[in-house]
Order: structure tokens, then C-alpha cells, then sequence
């Protein structure tokens, strides 16, 4: 019997292996691991096996992409993108669904079945042996397998990824045509419906200090930035993996109590820099500035609309059928109720009286 290791949560437990692991800056912009209204705990995660253990080809959850990097072994990956294997194994005896599910299991790595079932049928597949200290890449929705050889245990760091790369991708291929496979997700999903560039979450707002970072970041193109550094100091880390240091567990995730307890502010009750960030001086007081302009946006209404609906884990209520736009199409219509599209904003004190009295109606029906 093989046993596979999976998922053994590296920032809260092995703070230490994220500084030998390099980051690299392409990936650094993630929502999974920035963002509270986003699911996404666990990665960075390390991966464990033996020689002899694989995992099938197979579709990750929400399509979303992902980057893995060996420390121990050696690693075999096989790979489909996602535009070839809709095309070529979706019909005609199909091996996959249009949303990835496995029809008719194929063994990637035994080279007959491969170029039998796979090329045969007109696939590309990409194959590639990493050894300590490589990146593979695995882009949005790519079938994808690995095969782990070797003479001894083979362990490596992955995580998967939601970034403004990727968030249109995952958009139209997984959350514009996903129904069923939807489910657990449509939070997420409704959030890129709305903000497909996902300008206004924890990526895109924050203080002067953190965005004027990120653009010299960006303009010095440096390949390798600090983990520890980038996550702390960004809107939304600390606030996602503790929340409440009240009724934080600290042995639940220890290591990223330890680098994010002194960012608590005791006065305001919140890590800094905060991802909650009201606007004031006249203007809502339920809208947040999220991206600090001083303005109320109809699209900042629209996410501070999202994020109530997250939190109270109340967006499964709009579910139907057809996927997400449903969903989209409910808030647009609770949105509408007092600010329509290229209207005139109301005024903060109306925006911030329909906001209570829609919330309480909202919980009262439920």
C-alpha cells in the first residue's frame, strides 16, 4: 500500500522552509492567500510521497493554476492545456467532461496508453522530469498528473493561485460555464463576476506605503521576492489566517501567529494594514474606500455588497440554474434598488439608510 502526503498547511506550521523555498514575484499577487472573502487556506502546502505514487490526470478545483517546486526526488509531470483537451478528449467516447470530471480513466504515465488514449487522439502532452530546486508551472484549467521516481521520498511546496493574470480566465472557463461543479465556490465566483480584475479586494487596495511597494516592485521587474516580507505587509494576510485574536487558537496555525501578532492594533482592533478601511469625513460609512481615492464607487458598493453576502455565507441562497449568472444577476437587482448603472451616486446618508434597513430585511428573511 502507498501512502501520499497532502496538504500539510507550510505557513502555519514551517514558517522557516517558505525562506529556503524562492518566490518567485509572478506569483505573488494572490488572492487565495491574501484575501478574506476568498477561500483558500491552506497553501502554501507540502506534498509528500514515495517513489511509485502518482496522482492521475486530472483538473484542479475552480481550474484555478498553480506552481510547485521539488525540494526532495525527483518528479514526473505530464500535462494537457486546457483548449487541447476540450477539444480533443471531451467527444466521440469522451475521457473528460467539459469540467474535467474523468470519464474513462487513462494511466498518462504508461507511454502506450498515453500515446494510444491521449496523443492518438490528437493531444499535445507536455512531459518534464524536475529535480530539486525546479518550478513547474501548471496554467489555468491544464490537465495535469505526476509521477514521483526515484530512490527516495520526494517532497515538495505547491500552491494554487488566484490572481489578476488568471481571474478572467477562471471567470470564462470555470465560473461562466461550471453549474453543478459550482457549488462551494460560488462566493469566489460571484466576486469575479462583479470585479474580474479583482481591483477592489485585498490586491488592489491597502495604504499609499503598500501600493507605492508593489509598483517600484513592479517596475524594477525583480524575479525573487521575500514570502514572509510580502505577506505580512499586504492587506488581508493576517486578518485571513487569524481573523479574531480574541478566539484565535494560536496552536492552529502558530507560525503565522507569531509573524502577524505584532501588527495588531489595539486601539482599532485590527491588523494593520487593514483590509476594512471606511470612508468618513460626510461620505457612507458602509461603503469601504477600497482602493483609498476618497470616492464612493458604484463598483466598491457592489463588492461591499458581495462581501456581506460572503461572510454571512448567504450567496448558495441565490443559487440556480445555469451557474453564477443567476447569482450576478440578484445582487445587480438588490444593487439597482438605489444605485443603477451609470446613475447618479445617491446621496451617502440615502446609501447608507438602504444599506440598514435592506440588511436587516435580508437576515429577517432567512
Amino acid at each position: 500500500r502507498i501512502f501520499y502526503g497532502f496538504d500539510y498547511d507550510v505557513k502555519c506550521f514551517c514558517a522557516r522552509l517558505m525562506d529556503e523555498v524562492v518566490s518567485y514575484t509572478y506569483f505573488r499577487d494572490d488572492a487565495f492567500l491574501l484575501d478574506p472573502a476568498v477561500d483558500g487556506f491552506v497553501w502554501p502546502s507540502l506534498i509528500v510521497g514515495p517513489p511509485g505514487s502518482s496522482s492521475a490526470l486530472h483538473v484542479d478545483n475552480t481550474f484555478s493554476p498553480f506552481h510547485l517546486t521539488v525540494l526532495t526526488g525527483r518528479k514526473i509531470f505530464r500535462i494537457i492545456a486546457l483548449e487541447d483537451w476540450r477539444k480533443t478528449l471531451t467527444s466521440d467516447d469522451p475521457l473528460y467532461s467539459w469540467m474535467g470530471d474523468s470519464l474513462k480513466p487513462v494511466d498518462a504515465f504508461d507511454d502506450r496508453a498515453a500515446e494510444e488514449e491521449l496523443i492518438g487522439r490528437g493531444s499535445t502532452v507536455y512531459n518534464a522530469t524536475l529535480v530539486p530546486g525546479d518550478l513547474v508551472y501548471i496554467p489555468t484549467g491544464a490537465l495535469h498528473g505526476a509521477l514521483n521516481i526515484g530512490d527516495g521520498p520526494v517532497a515538495a511546496v505547491t500552491a494554487n493561485i488566484l490572481d489578476p493574470a488568471h481571474s478572467q480566465q477562471i471567470l470564462e472557463e470555470f465560473c461562466l460555464k461550471a453549474k453543478d461543479e459550482i457549488e462551494d465556490h460560488e462566493a469566489m465566483c460571484l466576486m469575479l463576476a462583479i470585479d474580474p480584475g479583482l481591483e477592489m479586494g485585498a490586491l488592489g487596495m491597502g495604504t499609499p506605503t503598500v501600493r507605492e511597494a508593489v509598483a517600484n516592485a513592479n517596475r524594477e521587474r525583480k524575479r525573487e521576492y521575500d514570502f514572509w516580507e510580502n505577506a505580512v505587509n499586504r492587506p488581508g494576510f493576517c486578518e485571513k489566517n487569524i481573523g479574531d485574536v480574541t478566539t484565535f487558537d494560536k496552536e492552529s496555525c502558530p507560525d503565522v501567529w507569531n509573524k502577524c501578532k505584532d501588527k495588531y492594533n489595539l486601539k482599532q482592533q485590527a491588523f494593520l494594514p487593514a483590509i476594512k478601511s471606511p470612508v468618513m469625513n460626510g461620505r457612507s460609512s458602509v461603503v469601504y474606500d477600497m482602493n483609498h481615492d476618497g470616492k464612493t464607487s458604484r463598483l466598491e458598493f457592489l463588492v461591499t455588497l458581495i462581501r456581506f453576502l460572503a461572510k454571512g455565507g448567504h450567496v448558495d441562497l441565490f443559487e440556480g440554474e445555469g451557474g453564477i449568472g443567476p447569482i450576478r444577476d440578484s445582487v445587480y437587482k438588490y444593487a439597482n434598488e438605489i444605485w443603477e448603472e451609470n446613475a447618479t451616486p445617491p446621496v451617502p446618508h440615502e446609501l447608507d439608510a438602504w444599506w440598514h434597513k435592506w440588511t436587516r430585511q435580508f437576515e429577517d428573511t432567512l
